[in-house]
């Protein structure tokens, strides 16, 4: 796969910090190590699935954290809002496109912004595509309607783009082999988000069934229990899933609301 992404420089808030790094994007993406580079595949993917949209197209990044994909997206696409509720994350970003002085890029606190008030400020653009990184995983009131609370954000956000509009939405398998060797990982590095049991985890790993993990789910905190095949079968209903691309440890999808 060629190369597209392009690494914003890392910034400091003074007093803020994430797991001993200066910013969410250095703890998971910035590193000079084999980790940070297979996290930062979602990225190059949604870039080549979107590449015929180059140098032509607006677009959105909602959930765009401190701003990790804004200089990226800036180079390719003619002009970029960002969207993203936390509020240091938002400082961290906006430091970015000022030291990049990325002319083409705003970005919105939508901590209590709502989606209408969100649709109002699209208008001013005709956006054609939303990218979803690694944000969907995490939203949801509670385990027990975590996949019906996605679906309910997508139609809410499809609301942005156009008839003809896509989002591009990134997610981690938490299922299957790749899995298991990440829960492995994350065991010898003592690092492991949740106790499953050995029936718990050989039921993920081998057979796709997060229904005894789900429990372990908990909103914007992690994404233990969520299981993509399970999405899959919400967003045929109310989306067609344009184009797939599965990657070893994370999978990405073009998406498009069907019209009714």
């Amino acid at each position: 796969m060629r190369k597209l992404f392009i690494a914003p420089p890392i910034v400091r808030k003074e007093g803020f910090d994430f797991l001993g790094y200066h910013s969410y994007s250095e703890y998971n993406y910035l590193q000079k190590s084999f980790i940070s580079g297979i996290k930062r595949r979602h990225f190059e993917i949604a870039l080549d699935l979107t590449s015929d949209s180059f140098f032509k197209t607006d677009v959105i990044d909602f959930g765009c954290a401190d701003g990790i994909f804004l200089p990226s997206l800036s180079h390719y696409f003619s002009s970029v809002l960002g969207i993203e509720r936390e509020k240091e994350f938002v400082f961290l970003a906006q430091e970015i496109i000022k030291d990049l002085a990325l002319k083409n890029v705003k970005i919105i606190n939508n901590e209590n912004v709502s989606i209408q008030e969100l649709k109002t400020e699209s208008l001013k653009k005709d956006y054609k595509i939303i990218f979803l990184l690694e944000v969907l995983e995490h939203v949801g009131r509670n385990y027990q309607s975590m996949y019906e609370d996605k679906i309910t954000l997508l139609k809410e956000i499809s609301s942005l783009v156009n008839n003809e509009g896509m989002i591009i939405v990134s997610v981690p398998k938490m299922i299957g082999l790749s899995f298991l060797i990440q829960h492995i990982g994350l065991t010898v590095m003592n690092m492991k988000r949740a106790k499953y049991s050995f029936k718990e985890l050989m039921s993920s790993a081998f057979l796709g069934d997060t229904s005894g993990v789900e429990k372990y789910w908990v909103p914007y905190v992690t994404h233990q229990g969520f299981n993509h095949k399970k999405l899959e079968k919400y967003l045929n209903q109310d989306f067609f899933i344009v184009k797939k691309r599965d990657d070893f440890f994370q999978v990405v999808y073009v998406i498009k609301k069907k019209q009714m």
